[in-house]
């Protein structure tokens, strides 16, 4: 099992990484969580848990370290000791929503975490119940997660406000500046208690009359926050407005646009800059409001994203900013053009994974002309963005650079044209996991799992049958990711060809062999 688990913890390891460089719904994104889904599934499919304890440097199952050496572990085992989990626990009930749940855990700050409560609190707000921490137990769980929706029950009146994440104890004054200034400090305190009155009697109100004047006085104090450079405590009345504006919380029509008149009195320049600061931070727990709010401005906030987007360093900032676009998409076309025609690199391949991401033909040509460029990291990056794009004429561009051969391109282009899953494509990359070189190979034979047709099974069984040069066999890890591509294909010539290779094996493969036979079981009781 500690095997297992090793596959386990690395696949985690790898996930989290993943996590901070593509937006939900990415195919690279959702391979890695399904893969580890899938081995969790697999190594409690006998309705044993995976009982993990973390120290500073290992993980530990059953009192020994697992994979001492293992860097990758080694700082797994570190970033869960500073997020102060103790103990993981992995039971039979774990679901794709509880891998989800985890692993937006794991990408939080330690503050953060500690400020909602700790980890245990932040999975019971999230729902998690496939994974426990610290050695809670599911019966506590509940109880936690009950406690947690009757608080909620009880402050649904204050539900507008909540959600804009404002602390109300941020702007309380101390003891100490109580004894120094209290007479001095009673107005603030009292405008900020009226803001937050005015919002929750906004929040009820279905009057179109009283709500207008309502409005005006909301509009009034935000525009006094927003001009004293408070836009923080502005916020909650741009996140009401904006919930307001959706026949799902507000039935009146007549309302509604009161509400998205309001919206858009706030939605200035300076305004438009603030928000997309704050839509770039790694902990903003509003992100998908402030996204709304800013498709909300339209055009007028298109060019600051695309500016922040051609202008950022950070992995992050580039996933979350791409993820606001893609909201606006075809609106969003000629602007990412006219910046492709800047030349200039770090630009060009920022708008070339834009165009990735908006998908469709209307992504072709740009991406096509961009392709003709000499600098190989706008071509691997065209590649990389014709994964999205399934078509005749982006799978012939990947071919093509298949065939001509060039070391830096051929990788990339040969995982994009799997995730075509066009069964045309099975020869050309089948041909490659034969012959290429080592790392091409991987790539190749990785290629097959991913493409998922029964065509691929001959070529991987000859991956497991070949011998090397002088006669030595082929390296294991070879043999290991063409039984997992194999498992991937799943059907009975693929399970067929797993359980040889199983008969004749030890070690590594043949637990690996065990491991995929396992989950076929599962997803296909009938085997």
């Amino acid at each position: 099992m500690t095997i297992d688990h090793t596959n386990i913890l690395i696949e985690l390891n790898r996930a989290v990484k993943t996590l901070n460089f593509y937006p939900k719904g990415h195919p690279n994104l959702e391979q890695v969580l399904g893969g580890f889904l899938t081995l969790l599934k697999e190594a409690t499919s006998d309705q044993k848990d995976i009982t993990l304890r973390i120290d500073s440097k290992n993980i530990i199952e059953d009192g020994k370290p697992i994979s001492p050496n293992n860097q990758a572990i080694s700082a797994l085992a570190k970033q869960l000791f500073l997020k102060k989990i103790k103990v993981l626990n992995v039971n039979s009930k774990i679901s794709a929503k509880d891998v989800d749940g985890f692993l937006s855990l794991l990408a939080m700050e330690p503050q953060a975490i500690f400020k909602e409560g700790g980890a245990v609190m932040v999975l019971a707000k999230l729902n998690v119940t496939g994974i426990l921490l610290n050695e809670t137990s599911y019966e506590q769980l509940k109880e936690l997660q009950e406690k947690l929706e009757d608080d909620k029950v009880g402050k649904e009146e204050d539900e507008n406000v909540e959600e804009a994440d404002t602390d109300e104890t941020a702007d309380s004054p101390s003891e100490s500046e109580q004894e120094q200034g209290e007479e001095q400090e009673k107005p603030a305190e009292e405008k900020d208690n009226t803001f937050k009155k005015l919002l929750r009697s906004m929040a009820d109100e279905r009057d179109t009359i009283k709500y207008k004047d309502l409005s005006l006085r909301v509009i009034e104090k935000a525009d006094s926050l927003i001009g004293n450079s408070e836009l923080d405590d502005a916020l909650p009345a741009l996140y009401l407005f904006l919930k307001h504006t959706l026949p799902k919380y507000m039935e009146t029509e007549e309302i509604r646009s009161i509400a998205s008149e309001s919206l858009l009195h706030f939605l200035s320049e300076e305004v438009i800059l603030f928000l997309i600061g704050k839509v770039c931070e790694r902990e903003e727990p509003n992100r998908n409001a402030i996204q709304y709010l800013l498709l909300k401005a339209g055009e007028a906030a298109t060019d600051p994203l695309l500016d922040a987007l051609s202008q950022t360093v950070a992995a992050h900032e580039a996933h979350y900013l791409t993820n606001t676009l893609v909201r606006f998409g075809d609106n969003i076309r000629s602007k990412i053009t006219e910046r492709l025609e800047l030349d200039e690199r770090a630009v060009t391949i920022q708008m070339i994974a834009l165009l990735g991401e908006l998908g469709g033909e209307g992504s072709m040509k740009p991406l096509i002309e961009s392709y003709t460029q000499n600098d190989l990291r706008i071509k691997k990056a065209v590649l990389k963005s014709l994964a999205r794009i399934p078509s005749e004429s982006s799978s012939k561009i990947l071919k093509d650079a298949i065939k001509e051969g060039n070391r830096a391109l051929v990788g990339q282009a040969i995982i994009s044209l799997a995730m075509h899953k066009d069964s045309s494509s099975v020869e050309l990359i089948g041909e490659m996991a034969l012959k290429a070189d080592t790392e091409l190979k991987k790539e190749a034979i990785k290629a097959l799992g991913i493409g998922g047709d029964e065509l691929a099974v001959p070529y991987l069984k000859k991956v497991l049958s070949k011998k090397g040069w002088f006669g030595k066999e082929i390296s294991d890890d070879q043999k290991i990711l063409a039984i997992l591509s194999l498992g991937k294909i799943g059907g009975p010539m693929a399970i067929e060809t797993i359980k040889d290779v199983c008969k004749e094996s030890k070690g590594n493969i043949y637990n690996t062999c065990k491991r995929v036979l396992e989950g076929s079981k599962i997803n296909d009781p009938g085997q």
